[in-house]
């Protein structure tokens, strides 16, 4: 893109480069789907964000964007812990040395 001088003329050119990724990922994608068990696809790297559900009505199975797929992950709210009535461990501290039994935590009478 260094060769070319005009805003316009840059655009068409990575639009062309950005059509050509997007044949390029789509028949890559069929291919994938069309392997024995394949129930999705997925498409990995921040360089394909996004481009799942431009390709998603192309891949005749589930398209899955990684990034979009690891941010949900990453923000879900995780169940919180049931209260304890008492510290300590909710296993029995089972087959310890008298040395290391001397170091566990007895439980509150």
């Amino acid at each position: 893109l260094g060769y070319l001088v005009s805003h316009r003329a840059k655009s068409k050119v990575r639009a062309w480069f950005n059509a050509l990724a997007m044949e390029e990922t789509i028949a890559r994608g069929r291919d994938a789907a069309h392997q024995l068990g394949v129930q999705a696809v997925i498409l990995g790297g921040a360089g394909l964000a996004g481009m799942a559900a431009a390709i998603q009505s192309d891949v005749p199975v589930p398209v899955i964007d990684s990034v979009t797929a690891g941010t949900h992950w990453a923000l879900r709210t995780p169940p919180l812990p049931p209260a304890r009535s008492s510290p300590g461990f909710d296993i029995a501290w089972q087959g310890l040395s008298s040395e290391m039994r001397a170091l566990a935590p007895t439980p509150a009478d």
